[in-house]
């Protein structure tokens, strides 16, 4: 819901609705590179997650060299595995099987499953891009 040095967001400018919409969602801070200064003190960088990375993958979660996370469990592809590829690292992902804890605008907390349909999860992840939600069984 949040955006890197976006302005101040409102709940009218939630526009598809606050059940449809994450607000926050788990990260694992040994997964990407912002770890000092400004992006530690913003909660590890937590408002700018992003749902473009399936929930739960681990590419750049085991060093920054390619050999350490081929072959581990939740890595995609583990020739991208350095931190600072963001195009993996700035995922929501947890330690909990199957998925991984969020926070809506409505504020209630719904676990996610990583096999969630990845067009739905893309869905959630924009707060007014006119793609709601129609079956809200996801």
């Amino acid at each position: 819901m949040f955006g890197r040095l976006a302005p101040p967001i409102k709940f009218t400018h939630i526009g598809d609705g606050t059940s449809n919409t994450i607000m926050v969602g788990e990260i694992l801070p040994v997964c990407h590179d912002h770890t000092t200064g400004f992006w530690d003190y913003n909660g590890m960088g937590t408002a700018h997650a992003s749902t473009v990375v399936p929930i739960n993958d681990y590419t750049t979660c085991y060093g920054d060299n390619p050999s350490d996370a081929q072959g581990k469990a939740g890595v995609s592809k583990y020739q991208c595995a350095n931190r600072n590829n963001w195009n993996y690292s700035w995922g929501f992902k947890s330690r909990h099987l199957g998925g991984a804890q969020f926070v809506f605008a409505d504020g209630n907390v719904r676990f996610l499953n990583k096999t969630i349909d990845h067009y739905t999860y893309q869905k959630l992840g924009g707060k007014n891009d006119g793609q709601t939600i129609n079956n809200p069984n996801w």
